[in-house]
């Protein structure tokens, strides 16, 4: 937390450059030893499902090395289901193809306040143009691939200052090393990469370099240097100063070699948003779908090492050769292979030619394979059509019970988005501080109505996140229902208890009905006065028209009495009134 008032005199808030490296160089060698117990799982996942990440232990090949990749795997059951898996997940849930988040306020209250939801539609319709404008879609992409597989994963945020779009990256887990605080959150941070001379020198500029960066960038520009960007929370600050070096979290990039700060900053927001996919009770990094099926993709991986070698053996097999007619043999298409002693051929040796038994645990293994990645759940809209009789309603129970299930797997997915999403709105907020931290002016009516720690977040609006809700609302609405309708038979007036206007309007909204398109509660109440009234009007001209007849037939029956009955009907009104 910031300080409210100035650090005491003499107190140096600003860390020297000697002890920062200290500092920096200290945690590394901490964090690399945490990191080191979980590595070797990290090797199999990258040698047999995520085969395009490479060394991942950042301590033998280079990253741009790929002459290994998929040397090790023979079945690619894990590598399609973790690409399905992805793809479901970006498709269904954060895809640029739909809306898939809006801003809510804390309280619903404010929810319904016409000119706050014209503000918060106004807040999304900022972040979507700038998520649209960015490369987000396609970093999500590799974050959600690498959470599927490698089960720990980071994200960086920041502006491009020379273009104002955003720009994000997916850190490659070999660079990432982190430790969280007290409540479980991430906030110390280690990135160590290699980095060109030239590339340092575009990012800190040629005179913040030592020597060596400095030659090597004259001389061999694509020459790569280790470098360390360490961010972590200052323990003191001070918040009424607005430079760099006075923000809540300290940033400070180290090359190794130089042993040199070249660069020393910070930020208000903690910038790499880390997801991990599971927690381990005994680590602070995750488990993942690959991790927890670690031990069936190596046993369907020899199985069909050991099947692709017994097809190889009966589509190729060995041969049974005369002696002295070895390297004379042509055992090939259209070969020639003349003989004089007919005894003396060249047979293939008798070898089976089924693997029943191979076959159906290779196929066991792969169902169970796929099924920790949640592949059936997102093939179930590829497959409708395959669903015979059943209702769309009946489909939609069943996605959004397979999404329920698959929700409780996705929720520290959400909370990391709602991080990345948070920070893109606090660095798009930070282009127009006379707005108070928002994107748009806020109106007047929000700060009549807020209460102190009122704020908004994202509510997920997706495929997955929409058969969740609709799941729970429709289930609870139908089954209320269901145990009210004998009730209602016998006792009828028990129907006022239930508001039926309320009741369709929340089924409407767990299918995605669009908001814009129900009407407001005093809209309907207008209408329906409004019709209450033609109604009555009605009623009454046609009692009017029905009365007719017997009005003039009394006219008629006036005038024939010489307007006797009108006279003698005067007279007794007035007689009611005098009296």
């Amino acid at each position: 937390m910031a300080a409210a008032s100035p650090p005491p005199q003499g107190f140096e808030v600003e860390m020297t450059e000697e002890a920062l490296k200290k500092l920096i160089t200290s945690r590394q060698s901490k964090l690399e030893t945490n990191r080191s117990q979980i590595e070797p799982i990290w090797t199999s996942v990258a040698e047999l499902v995520n085969i395009g990440l490479g060394d991942i232990t950042n301590r033998g090949q280079s990253d741009k090395t790929f002459g290994d990749l998929g040397r090790k795997a023979f079945d690619g059951t894990a590598i399609g289901a973790a690409v399905l898996a992805t793809s479901g997940i970006h498709g269904y849930h954060v895809s640029p193809s739909f809306p898939w988040f809006n801003y809510v306020m804390s309280r619903e209250v404010l929810n319904k306040v016409p000119e706050i939801k014209e503000w918060l539609q106004a807040e999304e319709a900022d972040v979507y143009s700038a998520l649209n404008n960015s490369n987000f879609y396609s970093a999500m992409w590799d974050f959600i691939y690498n959470g599927f597989t490698v089960g720990s994963v980071a994200i960086y945020g920041e502006e491009d200052i020379e273009t104002g779009r955003l720009v994000f990256e997916c850190i490659h887990p070999r660079e990432a090393y982190f430790e969280e605080n007290k409540f479980g959150e991430v906030d110390v941070f280690h990135r160590k990469r290699k980095r060109t001379a030239r590339q340092l020198v575009q990012k800190f500029g040629k005179d913040n370099l030592p020597e060596a960066v400095k030659y090597a960038y004259e001389n061999d520009p694509f020459s790569e240097f280790e470098l360390i960007h360490a961010v972590f929370p200052r323990e003191e600050y001070d918040d009424r100063k607005k430079d760099a070096k006075n923000k809540k979290f300290a940033s400070a990039w180290y090359l190794t070699g130089s042993s040199k700060v070249v660069s020393e900053g910070g930020y208000d927001e903690f910038p790499y948003k880390v997801w991990r996919y599971m927690r381990s009770g005994n680590t602070v990094y995750g488990l993942s779908p690959a991790i927890l099926a670690l031990c069936d993709i190596k046993g369907v991986n020899i199985i069909s090492k050991t099947m692709l070698g017994a097809a190889q053996l009966f589509l190729d097999p060995p041969l049974n050769v005369p002696s002295d007619l070895m390297g004379k043999v042509q055992w090939k298409p259209r070969g020639l292979n003349p003989y004089d002693d007919h005894n003396k051929i060249v047979r293939p040796a008798q070898i089976g030619g089924t693997f029943p038994i191979g076959i159906d645990r290779e196929e066991k293994v792969q169902a169970a394979i796929r099924e920790r990645f949640h592949v059936d759940t997102f093939l179930m809209l590829a497959n409708l059509e395959n669903r015979g009789q059943m209702t769309a309603y009946q489909v939609s129970e069943m996605m959004g019970e397979k999404a329920a299930i698959l929700g409780a797997e996705l929720a520290p997915l959400n909370t990391q988005m709602d991080a990345i999403l948070d920070l893109a709105y606090f660095i798009l907020a930070a282009k127009n501080p006379e707005n108070g931290g928002s994107i748009n002016p806020r109106p007047d009516v929000l700060y009549e109505l807020a209460l102190e720690g009122d704020s908004f977040s994202p509510m997920y609006q997706g495929p997955l996140a929409q058969a969740q809700r609709r799941l729970f609302k429709t289930q609870g609405i139908q089954a209320a229902m269901e145990f009210a309708a004998p009730i209602l038979q016998v006792f009828p007036q028990a129907a006022d208890n239930i508001d039926a206007d309320e009741l369709l309007v929340e089924g409407l909204r767990s299918f995605n009905f669009p908001q814009k398109a129900i009407k407001p509660k005093d809209q309907v109440a207008a209408e329906r006065q409004q019709r209450a009234e033609t109604m009555a009007q009605e009623n009454e001209k046609e009692d009017l028209m029905n009365a007719a007849p017997a009005i003039k037939t009394a006219v008629e029956a006036d005038n024939a009495a010489g307007g006797a009955l009108s006279g003698a009907i005067a007279q007794n009104a007035g007689g009611l009134i005098n009296g």
